[in-house]
C-alpha cells in the first residue's frame, strides 16, 4: 500500500472516492498548467509580433502603460534606467501571482497522491489566503512607492493619477480562503486522532 506523504501511514487500498479524487485531481493540474502555459506561449508569441510588425501589431503602438493604484504609468514615455525601479515594482504582484500558483499546484499534486484531509494541505490552503491578502495590502503601497518614485525622477507627464484603490473582493476571497483553510486544520488533527486510536 501506498504511504501517505503527510501523515506516515498507508492509505485505503484505492477507495473509490479516494481514487475519483486522485484522477480528477491528476486532469485538473493538467488543465491548469496547460493554461499557464498558453499564456506564456500567448505572451512571447504578442511580443514577437510586435517586434516584427507582424499582423498589424507594432512595437510602438502595443500598450506597454501599468496602473498601479493611484496612478498609471505609460513606460513608452520613460527611457533607460528610469524604467528599472517601477519595473522592479510591477514585478511584485507577478511575485505573489506566482507563489499562488505554487501553492494551488503542491495541493493539487497532494491529492493526486492521494493525501486529502492533511495538515500540510490546511497549510498551503492558509498561504494561498495570506498571499491574497498581502496582495491586498500590496496593491495600495506600491502605487504610493510608485507616486514618490515618479516624483523623484521627475517622471510626471509619464503619469496619470486616479483614484487609490483598495480591492474588497480580494480581500473578502482571501479571509474565505484563510477560513478555510483554519477549519482544514483543525478536521486534519481530528482525522488524525481518529486514526492513531483505531
Amino acid at each position: 500500500m501506498e504511504a501517505s506523504p503527510d501523515l506516515g501511514r498507508p492509505l485505503p487500498a484505492e477507495q473509490p472516492r479516494v481514487l475519483r479524487v486522485r484522477v480528477l485531481s491528476r486532469r485538473v493540474r493538467i488543465a491548469f498548467w496547460g493554461f499557464i502555459g498558453f499564456l506564456l506561449v500567448f505572451a512571447v508569441v504578442s511580443q514577437v509580433l510586435s517586434l516584427l510588425g507582424v499582423g498589424g501589431w507594432s512595437a510602438t503602438t502595443v500598450e506597454r502603460s501599468y496602473d498601479f493604484s493611484g496612478v498609471s504609468v505609460d513606460f513608452r514615455l520613460i527611457d533607460g534606467w528610469r524604467q528599472l525601479p517601477l519595473t522592479v515594482l510591477t514585478a511584485v504582484p507577478f511575485g505573489i501571482s506566482l507563489a499562488v500558483v505554487w501553492q494551488l499546484d503542491r495541493l493539487l499534486a497532494a491529492y493526486q497522491q492521494g493525501a486529502i484531509l492533511t495538515a500540510r494541505n490546511a497549510l498551503r490552503i492558509r498561504r494561498v489566503g495570506l498571499l491574497l491578502l498581502a496582495w491586498c495590502v500590496a496593491e495600495p503601497c506600491i502605487g504610493l512607492i510608485a507616486g514618490v518614485l515618479l516624483g523623484v525622477l521627475r517622471l510626471g507627464y509619464a503619469a496619470e493619477p486616479h483614484a487609490m484603490v483598495f480591492n474588497l473582493p480580494l480581500f473578502l476571497a482571501g479571509c474565505i480562503v484563510l477560513i478555510v483553510g483554519h477549519a482544514m486544520r483543525a478536521a486534519s488533527l481530528v482525522a488524525e486522532e481518529a486514526a492513531l486510536t483505531v
